[in-house]
């Protein structure tokens, strides 16, 4: 691990004024903007130039049914079989759907918020000169409580488990397709099985949600991590001229939300799609080694830039391919605008996943040393891909 007592200090103290002084960074806040406006004055103190990009977005619901539209249709599905098979049947496909059903809702409600993205650019270059562009969110997420013991075990597999009961209720419509005959008592059991289950993932639902009473995190990992990383990353290179005017800055708003910083910028910049690369840097302040996002796993994969991947494995031997499940980050909006794009997190701690999204991302869990090297990672990555 690095030890230049310089760039410690120096990501401490970061991390230190986003989540003590500025706390809570909700999409769309003062807080948010605040936070932003402070890394304009670093960044322009570095020689940089700054432009804001304003943008409106839909605000997360108080509470999104997320898992409940799925326990709702198993429920459903079972006390109507054996009429109405098929809605059994395809329990397992709509449970699959849920994740773009969130999504493709969630950017069809109506745009009643504002937020904006920061972009630093070297002095005296244009956007259209850049071959590398640095992102990070600078807001945090609305907490969940903090759990421990079997109620986190189940918030880490209830995805899993609400597809299985998905397969069971499938099997048993399956059958009544065929007209074989389902015992009642069996049917029984399977609808007190599945009522019980549905019931409990509606609650659970509505707990993770509203349990916290609308409170946002501080977000030290998640993502004042990757923010300090990108400072004094462009830190490093305001004294490296032969590299400073080929890479940029995005620190972007409503990411939590549902990427809406990240897809503005894509869509602003998209006349760059063909030579410009971006990275996204998020929670990298926990953990032994940096996982590279490789792929979104899901009905429709979404890939990540091989060559980029290939390229930062290379500056990091110690970092791992990361295939993700029902999560993102502000790559993907580049990947699908036709970027060449990827993303770096780092692996976390059991302590750290505990923490995730909840009251307790808070200082203690970061580790100065990860940070530092993830600095490290991307300056070689800079220094032997982005040369004029």
């Amino acid at each position: 691990m690095p030890e230049n007592s310089s760039l410690l200090t120096a990501l401490r103290q970061s991390a230190v004024h986003l989540t003590e002084k500025i706390g809570a960074r909700p999409a769309g806040s003062p807080a948010e903007r605040q936070t932003q406006q402070w890394l304009a004055e670093q960044l322009g103190g570095l020689g940089y130039r700054c432009e804001w990009q304003e943008f409106t977005f839909a605000p997360l619901p108080a509470f999104f049914p997320y898992y409940s539209l799925g326990a709702i249709w198993l429920i459903a599905a079972v006390w109507l079989l054996p009429g109405f098979a098929w809605l059994a049947v395809a329990a397992p496909l709509w449970v699959g759907l849920l994740p773009y059903f969130r999504l493709w809702l969630q950017y069809r409600l109506p745009c009643t918020a504002r937020s904006q993205n920061l972009l630093g650019l070297p002095a005296g270059s244009k956007a259209e000169e850049l071959r590398l562009l640095l992102v990070a969110h600078v807001d945090t997420a609305r907490a969940l409580p903090y759990v421990e013991g079997p109620l986190y075990a189940l918030r880490r597999q209830w995805y899993a488990v609400l597809s299985r009961a998905g397969w069971m209720t499938a099997f048993f419509g399956a059958l009544a397709v065929l007209q074989m005959p389902l015992p009642p008592n069996l049917l029984s059991v399977l609808r007190v099985l599945i009522g019980v289950v549905g019931l409990a993932y509606i609650g659970l639902d509505y707990y993770d949600q509203r349990g916290s009473d609308g409170a946002f995190t501080r977000g030290a990992n998640d993502n004042a991590s990757g923010v300090a990383v990108l400072l004094e990353t462009a830190r490093w290179l305001a004294d490296k001229p032969h590299l400073h005017p080929r890479v940029g800055f995005l620190f972007t708003g409503a990411e939590e939300a549902g990427l809406f910083g990240a897809r503005q910028a894509a869509l602003q910049l998209k006349r760059l799609a063909k030579t410009l690369s971006v990275l996204s840097v998020d929670m990298v302040g926990s953990g032994e080694n940096l996982r590279i996002y490789h792929a979104e796993l899901g009905l429709k994969p979404l890939l990540t830039d091989s060559t980029l991947n290939s390229q930062l494995q290379a500056a990091d031997l110690q970092a791992s391919p990361y295939l993700a499940r029902r999560r993102s980050g502000d790559f993907a909006p580049f990947v699908r605008a036709g970027f060449r794009a990827t993303g770096i997190e780092s692996s976390g701690t059991p302590a750290f996943w505990r923490a995730y999204h909840t009251l307790r991302d808070d200082l203690p869990l970061l580790d100065a040393q990860r940070m530092a090297q993830t600095c490290l990672t991307l300056q070689r990555w800079i220094e032997n891909h982005f040369q004029p």
